[in-house]
């Protein structure tokens, strides 16, 4: 399993459904600006400032939720995966 540097996490996107009030499901096309949701499978050292490292909050096993647009996609161990800055997460579940 790769292993990410510093501030990043990686996360495997959780596939969603999103519907209506009336209860219509949007396909995927249709909700390009909703946030995801994904759940952490590896986390970095921390986030380096001034010479100090701090730890990350997220852990692996958190759900977490992102914007669709944030971090860059990677494959590994045949599993797609969404690497992010901890500073792009927008909650912990």
């Amino acid at each position: 399993m790769m292993r990410p540097l510093y501030d990043k996490i990686l996360v495997e996107p959780i596939p969603n459904k999103s519907f209506t009030c009336d209860g219509i499901e949007l396909t995927s096309s249709m909700n390009t600006d909703l946030p995801v949701f994904g759940k952490v499978v590896a986390v970095g050292n921390g986030l380096l400032s001034q010479g100090t490292l701090i730890p990350l909050t997220c852990k692996v096993d958190d759900v977490v939720i992102y914007p669709r647009a944030a971090g860059k996609i990677v494959y590994s161990d045949d599993k797609q995966l969404i690497l992010i800055r901890e500073t792009d997460v927008l909650g912990i579940e």
